[in-house]
């Protein structure tokens, strides 16, 4: 019933808000709740077979490991591909007005008309 309620029943019935899925805090915990649960299902599943005596809690420890080492790969990736690429459209031609802010002098880069400046 963990498993259910908290693998899907939970999660499902918070993202169907949307201002909960608008906000990084709420998110986030959501997130590590899903992966928490999703650890839970794999753990409820695999670990008894590998271990019919019981899980060993020395061992414990190695779980967590991978987990870092999954979690580092996979930010260095996100955050090399991310460095790799501009964040914005770099040669639209609207981007000044398109981010909020105002150009003095209408350019052709900026979206206006060279005929259009007044004096």
């Amino acid at each position: 019933m963990v498993i259910i309620f908290g693998h899907f029943f939970l999660p499902f019935l918070a993202l169907l808000r949307i201002d909960v899925k608008s906000l990084f805090p709420y998110m986030s915990a959501i997130a590590v709740w899903m992966w928490l649960m999703h650890y839970l299902d794999l753990a409820y599943n695999i670990l008894p077979i590998a271990h019919p005596e019981g899980f060993p809690l020395k061992w414990f420890w190695l779980d967590l490991g991978c987990i870092a080492l999954m979690v580092g790969i996979l930010a260095k990736v996100f955050l090399a591909k991310f460095a790799a690429a501009a964040p914005f459209p770099v040669k639209d031609p609207r981007l000044i007005e398109a981010m909020g802010h105002f150009h003095p002098v209408p350019t052709q880069i900026s979206g206006g008309e060279l005929d259009q400046i007044t004096d």
